[in-house]
C-alpha cells in the first residue's frame, strides 16, 4: 500500500488546527464513496486504540442556509446525499432548537443541513498513529506526490485506481 502526500505529512491547514472528516459535497461520486469509506475506517481504527491518544471526535456538522441562498440548491444537496445513503437532515430553526435547546442559531438562517457523520480529527495524535500503522503494515509513504487522477482499473504513476 502507498500513501500519497502532496507535500509532507501535516503540511496543510489541519496541521495548525484540526481536520474535518466528512463525505458531504464530495464530487465525483467515486470521491464521495472514498471519503465515506474513510469515515468507517477512522471509526474502526479509533475503536482499536487502547491508549489515551484519541484523535477522533464525533461531533456532527451543521450548515446554515442564509435567507438569500437558494432553497433549491440546499434541497438538491440533501437529495443527492440521501441517494448516496449519506445521513443528512434538512431542519427548520425551530426543529433544530427542539433537538438541541441550548444551541444559539443565526437569525438569518432559514434551514439547517445536519450531517451526523461529520467528525473532527486531532491531527497530532492522528499523524502519530498513522505513522505507526504505516510502519506496521509495511506501507510506503510518498511525499511530494500529488494525486491528480482517480481510475478504477489500474495504478499508473500518481494516478490512483479504486476498486468498485
Amino acid at each position: 500500500m502507498s500513501v500519497f502526500e502532496r507535500s509532507h505529512v501535516g503540511a496543510g491547514t489541519s496541521r495548525h488546527t484540526f481536520a474535518w472528516i466528512n463525505s458531504n459535497g464530495k464530487t465525483p461520486e467515486s470521491y464521495h464513496h472514498l471519503n465515506a469509506l474513510a469515515i468507517a475506517e477512522h471509526i474502526r481504527l479509533q475503536q482499536e486504540r487502547t491508549t489515551e491518544g484519541q484523535w477522533l471526535k464525533k461531533t456532527g456538522r451543521m450548515n446554515g442556509q442564509l435567507m438569500h441562498q437558494s432553497k433549491k440548491r440546499l434541497q438538491d444537496r440533501v437529495s443527492r446525499l440521501m441517494e448516496l445513503n449519506y445521513p443528512v437532515q434538512n431542519l427548520s430553526p425551530d426543529a433544530l432548537k427542539r433537538n438541541v435547546p441550548e444551541i444559539r442559531l443565526d437569525p438569518s438562517c432559514r434551514r439547517y443541513l445536519v450531517l451526523p457523520r461529520g467528525m473532527l480529527t486531532g491531527t497530532f495524535c492522528f499523524y502519530g498513529m498513522a505513522g505507526v500503522e504505516l510502519h506496521v503494515y509495511n506501507a510506503e509513504l510518498k511525499t511530494q506526490s500529488e494525486v491528480t487522477d482517480l481510475n478504477r482499473k489500474k495504478i499508473t504513476g500518481q494516478r490512483l485506481d479504486l476498486p468498485r
